[in-house]
């Protein structure tokens, strides 16, 4: 439906309430009481999700998240035992996906025999990169790095931090944390920290 100019004196009819006002304004409503019957571009606040939703091209479609962070499980294929794990993250500017997760070493958590992996909260368009770091809390060090992330999998793939530590001589300086004892020994409390931004496959 088009933008429609009123005039002085025209003829307010329930047609013109439903189409030009009700169904082009952004309804203020739960993600359960969104309007049943639906027209494209219909625009939705959801009061208990805090986003922005939109009709499109049949079904809802996210487009923007205002301030709130959901959790999500990362989905790690290592063993957490009595460690813990937490990833949050939220959509911004419709396809823009901001997330975190950490991993807190317990005295029974073990790593995957294979490269580390984490599931991110939702499909990547294309494969990204971001940051990540390590902190051994025995040592008081903290090592940083990076990882990278497959869209074809919608997964973390592989995480990457300096294992030189101020040897301008070595050459190559990442390891892949694929072990319990890279790039330290892991013990209970260490961390690991992921951070990062990526665009979604879908809005």
């Amino acid at each position: 439906m088009a933008f429609k100019t009123f005039n002085a004196g025209d003829v307010l009819t329930s047609a013109d309430v439903n189409n030009y006002l009700m169904a082009q304004s952004v309804i203020v409503c739960t993600s359960g009481t969104r309007p049943a019957s639906p027209v494209e571009g219909m625009t939705v606040y959801e009061t208990d999700t805090d986003r922005y939703v939109s009709y499109t091209n049949g079904s809802w479609s996210e487009m923007m998240t205002m301030g709130s962070w959901a959790s999500y499980a990362p989905g790690w294929n290592g063993t957490v035992g009595n460690g813990t794990i937490s990833a949050r993250y939220t959509r911004l500017a419709g396809r823009l996906i901001v997330f975190t997760i950490l991993l807190t070493w317990g005295s029974t958590t073990t790593a995957p025999g294979a490269q580390w992996q984490f599931s991110i909260p939702v499909a990547a368009a294309r494969n990204f990169v971001g940051s990540a770091s390590v902190f051994d809390s025995s040592a008081g060090r903290l090592w940083t790095g990076s990882f990278r992330a497959l869209s074809s999998s919608s997964q973390i793939d592989r995480i990457f931090v300096d294992s030189a530590e101020g040897d301008t001589g070595n050459a190559n300086r990442s390891w892949v944390l694929n072990s319990n004892t890279a790039p330290f020994t892991w013990a209970a409390p260490d961390e690991l920290a992921i951070s990062g931004f990526y665009e979604a496959a879908t809005g």
